[in-house]
């Protein structure tokens, strides 16, 4: 039981770790050195990690490690460029979890960037640097830990790095960076009941406090902040799938594609799905055409497992819209065979495909073969542990499927169409 309150736990961190190592600076150029960000005095970029954020940010479809590992060899004394290098090769770790190659690269950076926050706390000048890149490099080690099961050392890790934030969120009351982590552990561990609030007390973890974190995240992604984009995309599904406000949600993901970042495939691709689970279902078609028109051509033969995984996760959303808008056989067998793991598809693509088949059947209203869907994800050893959790969460969480509706019309349909339908076979 311990060990699944602490999974929960690094669901959260592994969600912030996510956030933090894509840090852009929306609104500032770099024209001239030195670099002058919002309280780069904490985030330590060079002019050439900004430069490289921004395009990372705004979409472009690039494998930065090259550069990252360029600038890392011309400036090994900061952390910042230790922790967005581990962060580099993390990805690939948590998108094909198989990957197991880069697990001895990954933590050597991550324990020569807590190295150096560990020196530069000793610093006034640096100190909130410091404890900035001791909480995400432990959250960082934690993450790898949880994914290898190894959860003493997970438990460590997580206290050194919530200690951290929580310390710099004192001495720098309203900095963004450690607002979105303090904001997300509160909320996440604040809607545990009274068991999950004993055993944070058992793992000597501080309890919550879910109103106080709502307020912090909404604060984190304020427009204009370091956050803006990948705080309310963070933000929008705790209100979609907890606080029952998706319309809310959606206005955030809208502003973010088509106000922010409109030529970033990622949030367009997110867009689509939020707007299929409402069931907008012309929305969701447009959002997944600007998506796809926005990643590179031969974005199936990249080695960069992010860009390979957008594009077929873009195949699946469509292939669930034919399957709803035309009864399409074709489209059906397609979520079917990307079901099954295959040599050259990251690992983490079969047990998405397992969730976006739950969810069509869901969206017909065959809550029985919805939820054998889920329990195959959940039950996916090698698939990545937040996808597991979210699995169990639609489960037995019953508002999350109370959400998901189409018009009835379209639901009778697609009903009629599925419910003779074998689910896909196992292996």
């Amino acid at each position: 039981m311990n060990n699944m309150y602490l999974r929960l736990i690094l669901s959260i961190v592994l969600a912030i770790f996510l956030v933090q190592s894509s840090v852009s600076f929306a609104n500032t150029e770099v024209k001239t050195s030195p670099l002058i960000v919002p309280d780069n005095d904490v985030y330590l970029l060079t002019p050439e990690l900004h430069r490289l954020l921004k395009r990372y940010r705004a979409g472009e479809q690039f494998d930065p490690l090259p550069e990252l590992k360029a600038e890392l060899a011309r400036m090994p004394h900061l952390p910042s460029t230790h922790l967005l290098v581990a962060g580099r090769y993390l990805v690939n770790v948590l998108i094909d979890n198989e990957e197991k190659r880069y697990d001895a690269i990954t933590r050597h950076h991550f324990n020569a960037c807590l190295e150096r926050a560990e020196r530069a706390k000793k610093l006034k000048k640096l100190r909130h640097a410091g404890l900035y890149y001791e909480g995400l490099c432990a959250g960082g080690l934690a993450v790898m830990d949880g994914m290898r099961a190894n959860y003493i050392d997970a438990r460590v890790e997580i206290g050194r790095s919530l200690d951290a934030f929580f310390q710099l969120n004192k001495e720098r009351p309203g900095h963004h960076g450690a607002l979105l982590v303090v904001g997300s552990y509160n909320y996440f561990t604040g809607r545990l009941g009274s068991l999950g609030k004993l055993l944070l007390s058992i793992l000597m973890l501080p309890e919550g406090n879910r109103e106080l974190g709502l307020q912090q995240l909404y604060k984190a992604s304020e427009n204009g902040t370091p956050f803006d984009v990948m705080g309310k995309m963070m933000l929008a599904p705790a209100l979609a799938n907890f606080e029952d406000k998706p319309d809310e949600a959606i206005a955030l993901v809208e502003e973010a594609a088509h106000k922010l970042v409109p030529e970033n495939p990622g949030v367009h691709l997110s867009l689509a799905f939020y707007y299929l689970m409402e069931g907008r279902l012309k929305e969701a078609s447009k959002s997944l055409a600007t998506s796809d028109k926005y990643q590179i051509k031969d974005a199936l033969k990249s080695g960069v497992f992010e860009i390979r995984s957008n594009k077929i996760y873009t195949m699946l959303v469509k292939a669930v819209l034919l399957c709803i808008k035309k009864q399409d056989d074709n489209s059906l067998a397609l979520l079917y065979q990307f079901t099954h793991p295959r040599k050259k598809i990251p690992s983490g693509v079969a047990p998405g495909a397992m969730m976006v088949v739950g969810h069509l059947f869901k969206l017909a209203g065959l809550d029985e073969k919805a939820n054998e869907m889920y329990g195959r994800v959940r039950d996916f050893e090698k698939a990545p542990r937040m996808m597991r959790d979210e699995a169990t969460r639609f489960m037995e969480e019953k508002n999350i499927s109370d959400r998901m509706k189409l018009p009835l019309e379209i639901k009778d349909k697609l009903r009629s169409w599925l419910q003779d339908r074998p689910l896909p076979k196992t292996l």
